[in-house]
């Protein structure tokens, strides 16, 4: 099996976890790009939309919710990166800043970075999660490279 780099879509949910050590007995020792996304600048939209036409904006707490959500997708960036390693990877963390959705941002960075495979967790609710997670399937249709989705247990 070649031994590209694996990029890791994570959010730091059980999904996410076990399909960090299903893909490692699959794949195999290889390096890995742990990459949590997250919606940069949606403390400021938050912040707007929750004041009135004419008040003013507290730009200075938009920019401190704002780095505190980096702060927390780089945090769970580096908690993936370390399970990862401890699963076999050569694994490093990235947060990436994104103003599409989570499946843009992984394909992008995927080709960005000439990655072998992205893996994902299967997610989603009802019906949705016994077909396919949205940003699973989104991912199928936008992906540079094969896309490996591990399923919750009984799925």
């Amino acid at each position: 099996m070649p031994d590209g780099l694996a990029l890791i879509g994570y959010d730091g949910s059980e999904s996410a976890d076990r399909a960090i050590t299903a893909a490692a007995a699959v794949l195999g020792r290889r390096p890995a790009l742990v990459v949590v996304a997250w919606e940069s600048g949606a403390a400021y939209t938050a912040f707007a939309a929750a004041t009135i036409p004419t008040a003013t904006i507290d730009f200075g707490a938009a920019a401190a919710a704002d780095q505190g959500m980096f702060d927390g997708a780089r945090h769970t960036a580096d908690r993936g990166a370390l399970l990862a390693t401890e699963a076999g990877f050569f694994a490093e963390g990235l947060a990436v800043a994104e103003d599409g959705d989570v499946a843009d941002a992984l394909a992008r960075v995927a080709a960005e970075r000439d990655a072998e495979v992205i893996v994902v967790g299967a997610r989603g609710h009802g019906l949705e999660r016994r077909l396919l997670g949205s940003t699973s399937r989104r991912l199928l249709e936008r992906s540079p490279c094969p896309v490996l989705v591990v399923p919750a247990p009984g799925d």
